[in-house]
């Protein structure tokens, strides 16, 4: 877990726009969560504390973990937590709701809650239905520890997290698309030197003359029926990929649980 946690960290940094500020906190649970890092940008302390974790075995507690890790991020900025766990929690009366009550209550003040699920079973519809409510979107991560590490993994994650705000243009378009587009054909750069004919020319009743050779110039008249219009019929199929799909905040921040 640990190694797939700092290749997350690092995709993000090479994933950041210029100029993005990105912050983080780590948070380690077992029987209850602790706090290995606050919340820093400093990217360094985030890896040395992630490098320093170590298992400890214990009961799972999902809803503490993400309160906790909830607690340290700043408010009105784009947040997520990313939890990966490889089981059901365990902690208190009714486990699976505590964190689906934690989760929230995280959702609720604007974070984006991304769940890693780790095993190499197939899951239950209960483990499914439970993942899916603690998901932001509905949708998890379901690997075996063989598949963690793989590069394919960290970088669907660490997209998942761009398309939370963390991949931006570092300036604006400078293009927007027009309200009437028009479409334009071009002229031959050459006018043809004469109408074209269908055969050889022929004198009386026997032909003399061998067929014309061809004009270097163009035979065929260019097809003057069909003229660009300022209202074409229907609009552009696609819209100009010129622009961002979303605003982005200047500062992203992020957990790793």
């Amino acid at each position: 877990m640990e190694d797939f946690a700092i290749s997350i960290t690092n995709k993000l940094l090479t994933n950041a726009a210029a100029g993005s500020i990105i912050g983080s906190s780590v948070v380690s649970f077992a029987t209850s969560p602790i706090l290995e890092s606050d919340y820093t940008t400093n990217t360094s302390v985030t890896l040395n504390a992630l490098a320093s974790l170590s298992y400890t075995g214990g009961f799972t507690d999902h809803g503490g973990a993400i309160s906790t890790c909830q607690s340290t991020l700043p408010p009105g900025e784009k947040n997520f937590i990313l939890l990966v766990t490889d089981g059901l929690p365990t902690v208190g009366s009714d486990p699976t709701g505590i964190g689906i009550s934690s989760a929230a209550a995280a959702k609720g003040d604007g974070t984006t809650i991304i769940p890693v699920y780790i095993t190499g079973d197939p899951l239950p519809s209960s483990t499914q239905s439970y993942l899916q409510g603690l998901s932001s979107d509905g949708s998890f991560y379901s690997k075996d520890f063989d598949e963690l590490d793989s590069g394919r993994l960290v970088r669907n994650v660490a997209d998942d997290v761009g398309s939370c705000g963390i991949e931006s243009p570092t300036i604006p378009p400078s293009l927007s698309p027009s309200a009437n587009p028009t479409i334009l054909i071009l002229p031959p750069s050459r006018s043809p030197s004469k109408k074209p004919t269908n055969g050889p020319t022929l004198q009386s009743d026997s032909p003399t003359l061998s067929p014309q050779s061809p004009s270097t110039a163009p035979t065929l008249l260019p097809d003057t029926t069909d003229s660009p219009t300022n209202n074409p019929s229907s609009p552009p199929s696609k819209s100009p990929s010129v622009g961002p799909s979303k605003s982005v905040s200047t500062l992203f921040t992020y957990s790793l649980l």
